[in-house]
């Protein structure tokens, strides 16, 4: 089955609301997903939903797949006599596109309202104000309320979460959409389950769509502790930066077509001592893997982006990391963009990977 086959998964992992800290309707719809493929499926206190495929061989390694299921948004903060909605991020939207944008407001029922972030009228703008940035705390939304009362009324309160509106489109061989950071990887994380069940694996592989990434990065560490990984390979996006904007910057060739990125080196320069070092094991096997396949694939050392890896690789006595990743257009706002043939590409070298890895890997160091 070819992944424009299973389009339909993917449009409704992309419209499932699911803020960190209320992914409650993704860890449904991942369990769901999960339980085709295994029935050893756990949710752990925090909300990270473990699938695990077990090894035919004894004492084999552990591998943790990750995908985190969370996503940017907001939440309600203030209620405004006049019905107007303050609110403030979770995570980190793009400031600059979100005045005009639609949005939904999920109320505790689970019923969505649809709503507009506000933006001053153009014919009301001074000039010294058209090209900044409105600060996140001067932000509204507007969603049709006259006056507070009507806001409780609706079961919308202080605390409840914001996302942006479900917009999925499939336009060639692109897929574009809110939230395929990071649902377009759970797809393939959920596409690699499809190819692996029945197999006879040579390693135990824990499947984890984990929470909180986008608020803390912390999410998966505590799903580490449950299963206890001999190593982790973290699905995410990674920036594509083939749009003309970024020419000229000598960034990392992460083009549309270019397939999986094998991140080397992961930094953010404004949070210090912050980021991902690969473990060069993992690294020379899912190289060897790519190239023995021919599936296409390209090294990246990438700044200002952060995994669950970033931590991950700090439990306990430490756990040997990668991330794999798929180039996307426009993150973080309320429409990014990505392709299929790169999606296949890493679904098609985990897969490998997974299947040829010898059950004792060597990861020791020194």
């Amino acid at each position: 089955m070819s992944l424009l086959d299973k389009l339909d998964l993917l449009e409704e992992l992309c419209a499932t609301p699911a803020v960190s800290g209320f992914e409650e309707p993704m860890i449904k719809l991942v369990k769901r997903e999960m339980s085709k493929y295994t029935d050893d499926i756990t949710v752990d206190r925090l909300g990270n939903v473990i699938a695990s495929m077990k090894a035919s061989a004894e004492n084999p390694r552990t591998l943790m797949v990750d995908a985190h299921i969370d996503e940017i948004g907001f939440v309600i903060r203030h209620i405004r006599p006049d019905g107007f909605l303050r609110i403030y991020r979770v995570g980190y939207p793009n400031k600059r596109i979100l005045p005009a944008i639609p949005v939904l407001i999920h109320a505790d029922d689970g019923t969505a309202h649809y709503g507009v972030i506000g933006s001053k009228s153009h014919h009301y703008t001074p000039d010294e104000e058209r090209d900044k940035v409105v600060p996140i705390e001067g932000l509204f939304i507007d969603a049709g309320f006259s006056n507070e009362k009507e806001v409780l009324k609706a079961g919308i309160r202080v605390g409840c979460s914001v996302t942006y509106c479900p917009n999925f489109r499939v336009i060639g061989d692109n897929v574009m959409s809110k939230t395929l950071d990071n649902r377009l990887l759970v797809f393939a994380m959920l596409s690699v389950m499809e190819k692996l069940a029945g197999k006879e694996l040579p390693i135990n592989v824990s499947f984890v769509g984990s929470v909180h990434e986008e608020f803390t990065s912390r999410g998966a560490t505590v799903a580490a502790s449950s299963v206890r990984p001999d190593m982790a390979i973290i699905l995410d996006v990674t920036v594509a930066t083939d749009p003309p904007d970024l020419e000229g910057m000598d960034l990392p060739k992460a083009y549309f077509g270019s397939g999986v990125a094998i991140n080397t080196f992961v930094y953010h320069p404004n949070l210090p001592l912050i980021g991902t070092l690969a473990n060069p094991k993992l690294y020379k096997q899912l190289v060897e893997t790519a190239t023995n396949h021919k599936i296409p694939h390209f090294l990246s050392v990438n700044s200002r982006v952060l995994t669950d890896a970033s931590d991950l690789q700090y439990f306990g006595d430490g756990v040997p990391v990668i991330e794999l990743e798929i180039p996307t257009r426009y993150t973080h706002t309320p429409i990014e963009v990505a392709t299929l043939t790169d999606t296949q590409a890493l679904i098609d070298l985990l897969t490998k990977f997974i299947l040829e890895i010898p059950g004792d890997f060597d990861l020791s160091r020194g």
